[in-house]
């Protein structure tokens, strides 16, 4: 199944339930030749997107019941379910950032996932797990990010669609680069 990747600079990130702070963001968007089922990223568009997200840095998302093969990088506590936390997984490669688009807790479809790439050597801080918990907790991107930040993508509408804000209009380069047809 062939895909085509498609980023808008300009749309309504209301429409497509995304989050549009004031900083480099563009809505990325997918056709392929069938409509898939509402259930995620097809194969087609999870694979190359996990490649190319594992390229721009290590790749952490929330999953509620982690593989016993996941790096954890931490835990966060769910707003509005008493007690409950999530674990954070790191992923330094696409097969490991596939997992994103498939966690348990955290569904893609529902637009229940948000992924932060951080910078190759950030490690796990107190400034970063704080940051992810109030993407979970307030639903939309904060002003200020840590350093190691690089971007953060937030699943749409329907899992159909991705809005994804970085620290400069290079990152969202690279990433369309990355997706564009070879």
């Amino acid at each position: 199944m062939t895909v085509q990747f498609r980023f808008e600079r300009a749309f309504d990130a209301r429409v497509w339930e995304v989050a549009a702070p004031a900083m480099p963001t563009r809505l990325l968007t997918w056709k392929l030749a069938e409509d898939p089922v509402d259930a995620g990223p097809p194969e087609a568009v999870a694979a190359p997107l996990a490649a190319a997200l594992a390229g721009l840095g290590r790749v952490v998302f929330a999953e509620k019941e982690p593989a016993n093969d996941q790096a954890v990088f931490g835990a966060i506590r769910l707003p509005g379910i008493l007690g409950a936390t999530t674990a954070l997984v790191l992923a330094d490669e696409a097969a490991g950032v596939r997992g994103a688009f498939e966690a348990t807790g955290h569904d893609w479809s529902q637009a229940a996932q948000w992924i932060v790439v951080l910078e190759r050597s950030a490690p796990a801080s107190e400034a970063l797990t704080a940051f992810i918990q109030s993407l979970y907790a307030d639903w939309e991107i904060p002003a200020t990010w840590p350093n190691a930040v690089v971007a953060v993508v937030k699943a749409g509408v329907d899992g159909d669609a991705a809005g994804i804000t970085a620290r400069s209009e290079d990152v969202l380069d690279r990433l369309e680069a990355a997706l564009a047809p070879a």
